[in-house]
C-alpha cells in the first residue's frame, strides 16, 4: 500500500486526496452483485439481495411513460435475478445517478394501492380477543 506509516489504520492528510481520488475510479458494481449484504447474518443475505433486485426493476419499470414498454420491463426484470452481475451493474449506475425522488417513490410503493390491500388478498384478517401487557423484571445471571 505505502499510504500509511507501518502499524497505522489511517492514511496521512499527504495522501488522503489520490486515495479518495483512487477510490471514486473504482468501480463499485462488484460490491452489488453476489456480495451485496455480506455483513448481515445469512438469514437477512437474502432479503438484501431481494431488495436490490426489486430496486434495480423497479428503476426499469419507472423510467417508461406508455404501458407497453412499462410491461415489457417489468416481464424482463428477471434477468437481476438471474445474473447478479448485471444487478450490480445497474445498481452502480443507479446509485450514481438517481435522485431522492426515486427512492421517495420506491419507498412509498408499499403504502400504495394493490400492495396496501395484499394482507387481504392473501389470507384472513384476524380479530384481536384480548390485549396484555407483561411487567419488565428484572433477574441476575
Amino acid at each position: 500500500m505505502g499510504l500509511t506509516p507501518n502499524g497505522n489504520l489511517f492514511v496521512n492528510e499527504d495522501h488522503s486526496e489520490p486515495l479518495m481520488h483512487d477510490c471514486e475510479l473504482m468501480a463499485k458494481s462488484c460490491f452489488y452483485n453476489n456480495v451485496h449484504g455480506f455483513q448481515y447474518s445469512n438469514g437477512f443475505h437474502p432479503v438484501v439481495q431481494s431488495l436490490s433486485t426489486i430496486v434495480a426493476s423497479y428503476n426499469d419499470v419507472q423510467k417508461h411513460d406508455s404501458t407497453w414498454k412499462t410491461l415489457k420491463s417489468a416481464l424482463n426484470s428477471g434477468r437481476y435475478m438471474v445474473s447478479p452481475e448485471l444487478r450490480g451493474e445497474k445498481l452502480e449506475q443507479l446509485y450514481n445517478s438517481a435522485d431522492v425522488e426515486f427512492f421517495k417513490k420506491f419507498w412509498s410503493l408499499p403504502e400504495q394501492g394493490l400492495i396496501k390491500s395484499l394482507p387481504h388478498f392473501v389470507g384472513e384478517s384476524v380479530q384481536v380477543n384480548r390485549e396484555f401487557s407483561i411487567p419488565p423484571a428484572s433477574f441476575m445471571l
